[in-house]
């Protein structure tokens, strides 16, 4: 297993869906992860660290981890059958020791993000997609780079659009906001 980052959330059309690209800390290699909407609109609000005023399914997962005095020690995305991918959350419980939980992996990365656990893929998924370093798979969060800075704009824009639709007013504030700051800065 090798350690990712979440380096971008990005629409998807031929698919109808998002695309969650993973890259591998130690090399150029990606993992693109198809997932929903209501997905990629969970795992967003961890990336940009958007705080929702009440918990949502992910943050009430973490609470609930949290309340058993267990920690998330790592996501696993571990592999590929039928074109699904599979993960496993990994906690560390106090008296329990390690427990490990079959997850999507959309949701282990939700989860893992608002817990700070590192993220690994294996190598076979790795190896099975590689591409050179391009603009495109920067991090989206580097404030430096306008290019970054405009993705991350236009995915939120995409994710405000999805919970306008859905008539989740509070989401949309929230996203709106972080729209508003990234764009003053």
């Amino acid at each position: 297993m090798l350690e990712v980052e979440v380096i971008r959330i990005s629409y998807n059309n031929p698919d109808r869906g998002y695309a969650i690209t993973l890259k591998d800390i130690g090399s150029e290699r990606i993992l693109p992860i198809i997932v929903g909407a209501t997905e990629a609109q969970a795992i967003a609000l961890a990336f940009e660290g958007v705080e929702m005023p009440r918990p949502l399914t992910h943050d009430l997962l973490v609470d609930v981890i949290t309340a058993l005095d267990s920690d998330v020690t790592r996501v696993l995305i571990t592999h590929l059958s039928k074109g699904t991918y599979f993960a496993k959350i990994v906690l560390q419980h106090e008296q329990d020791g390690e427990i490990t939980i079959d997850s999507r992996p959309s949701d282990a990365i939700a989860v893992g993000l608002r817990m700070n656990a590192p993220i690994f893929a294996s190598e076979t998924l790795l190896n099975g997609i590689t591409e050179t370093k391009s603009k495109a798979h920067e991090p989206i969060d580097t404030p430096a780079d306008d290019s970054a800075v405009e993705e991350t704009l236009k995915n939120l824009q995409n994710i405000l659009q999805i919970a306008i639709e859905e008539e989740n007013y509070e989401v949309a504030a929230k996203i709106r906001d972080r729209i508003s700051y990234l764009a003053k800065n």
